[in-house]
């Protein structure tokens, strides 16, 4: 049995989708299962060892290019399991595999045209994206099955990083998503830091090599004792990311790709969550319950999902701008005035539950 999953989408989506493979492979032992995506996104896939092969290619791929490329893989694989819907999934999907299934989204006469290529299309339902997605191994397994999450791995650390962890405890910190309007503001966090150090934790604190996220860590970090925060922006893989959370007392971070490998970890997880889908994007834990979209905090095993109270019923943030936000739409007013007191309140009755005789 060979099966692709086809995901075309950024970091968190492909990550999600590669869980579909251990649902595979548990069902299936010696089925091979490859996943296709675009180029860059194979390294948070890294040593997940339900995955035989990852496929790269580049986002701006036309049809004929797509064509060129798996010229030799028409019909090669049994199945393909299409987690997106935009032409960019669809037709690679259909073009390398016998049989195909995927959600039908966006109903029009084209899509509709277009679905009616495949051979196992199946209608949308309501609930977390992996829910949503296991339906896609329905017709290839014959029965439902519940998806937990992956997260990639690598152990080998860089030696600042390795000799920090080792220092004593320490917090895990990600405060970059890919868009702006998941951020939270700086100055709470440097509130949220001073919390953490005035509790004797150090911080690991993580982010991208690009000029911008550095600048902003630069900002981030000015004046405080470099011997409790490592600035490791830059220096580790997702799967090293993944092994230096594996440690951690506590992870705390925004809803982006890595909050995902966090949760899907069992550490004890933190996400402030803006104007996304909580329902649909919440961070999923292992053996994870629905999440509400009415509650401002919330926890589903080893997750905590923190919402501004203020912004539960808003819904006004179109293509990453918020409307409300005057003065600057790219950045999502409800994360801006979440409180970091509230956050800290949070965190310190987390680790008091943990350990009675934490003060």
């Amino acid at each position: 049995m060979e099966v692709i999953i086809v995901s075309t989408r950024y970091f968190g989506d492909c990550l999600l989708s590669a869980a579909l493979s251990v649902a595979i492979k548990s069902e299936i032992p010696d089925a091979l299962v490859d996943i296709l995506t675009f180029c860059g996104n194979e390294t948070i896939l890294e040593n997940i060892s339900s995955i035989d092969h990852v496929i790269t290619m580049p986002k701006s791929l036309s049809v004929l290019g797509i064509i060129k490329k798996f010229i030799h893989k028409r019909n090669y694989y049994d199945w393909a399991l299409i987690t997106q819907t935009s032409d960019r999934a669809l037709f690679p999907g259909f073009w390398v595999s016998k049989k195909q299934c995927t959600i039908l989204r966006l109903r029009n006469h084209l899509s509709d045209f277009k679905f009616g290529l495949l051979s196992h299309p199946i209608s949308s339902v309501q609930g977390h994206w992996l829910d949503q997605q296991s339906l896609l191994l329905q017709p290839l397994l014959g029965h439902s099955v519940f998806v937990d999450p992956v997260a990639p791995s690598n152990p080998s650390l860089p030696m600042k990083v390795s000799s920090f962890v080792y220092k004593g405890e320490y917090v895990f910190c990600h405060p970059f998503s890919r868009y702006k309007d998941k951020n939270w503001g700086d100055e709470k966090w440097r509130t949220l830091f001073s919390f953490f150090i005035e509790k004797k934790f150090n911080i690991v604190l993580t982010g991208g090599p690009a000029k911008d996220e550095r600048q902003r860590i630069d900002r981030l970090t000015a004046g405080f004792d470099t011997q409790r925060i490592l600035n490791a922006s830059g220096l580790l893989t997702f799967g090293q990311c993944r092994n230096v959370i594996d440690k951690a007392r506590l992870y705390i971070g925004v809803d982006t790709a890595t909050t995902h490998i966090a949760a899907a970890t069992g550490v004890d997880c933190i996400c402030l969550f803006g104007p996304t889908d909580v329902i649909t994007w919440g961070p999923s834990p292992k053996q994870r319950k629905p999440y509400s979209e009415k509650l401002a905090v919330q926890q589903n095993g080893n997750v905590i999902i923190v919402r501004n109270p203020d912004f539960l019923n808003c819904h006004l943030c179109t293509r990453h701008r918020c409307f409300i936000n005057h003065n600057n739409p790219l950045e999502a007013i409800c994360m801006q005035m979440l409180s970091s007191q509230t956050v800290c309140q949070i965190v310190d009755f987390l680790f008091k539950k943990s350990d009675p005789k934490f003060k």
